[in-house]
């Protein structure tokens, strides 16, 4: 990994973290309905393979930093619910969507729009995930 790409990593990682530092988690609130799970339940599962992992967010935002193994489906997509209903029709797994963290509503909207019934939603978010588990994570390309 180059110098400039360390550096960016670690800008985005403090952003996150001074930015998330003090926030609660909102979407909890203005999503009651929909489950969350917390970094450590939602690590241990993944390590056990319980999970299938999607990223929530743009392509662009999935290529820069993204959970290892994670799928790709962005919530803005106007194909979103046919593609993740695909997804979901070929696995027995739980599905757990995230997004960039606390303030980052794009995992519940995603899990709001699929309207399945076996998921969670990771709200802490990528950021806290590649601070805690590095190894489990993919920078532009990288892991």
């Amino acid at each position: 990994m180059t110098l400039s790409k360390i550096a960016v990593v670690l800008l985005l990682l403090s952003l996150s973290f001074f930015a998330y530092a003090d926030e609660g988690f909102p979407g909890r609130e203005k999503f009651p309905h929909i489950p969350f799970i917390t970094l450590d339940d939602f690590y241990q599962g993944y390590k056990a393979n319980k999970f299938a992992v999607v990223d929530a967010r743009s392509v662009f935002e999935y290529d820069v930093i993204h959970i290892k193994n994670a799928t790709n489906f962005s919530v803005n997509d106007d194909d979103f619910f046919e593609k993740i209903n695909a997804f979901a029709k070929k696995t027995t797994k739980t599905i757990v969507f995230y997004c960039n963290g606390r303030r980052c509503m794009k995992s519940y909207n995603a899990a709001d729009k699929s309207k399945l019934s076996n998921i969670f939603v990771y709200d802490a978010g990528v950021f806290d995930w590649s601070v805690a588990h590095p190894d489990e994570a993919v920078l532009f390309g990288e892991s």
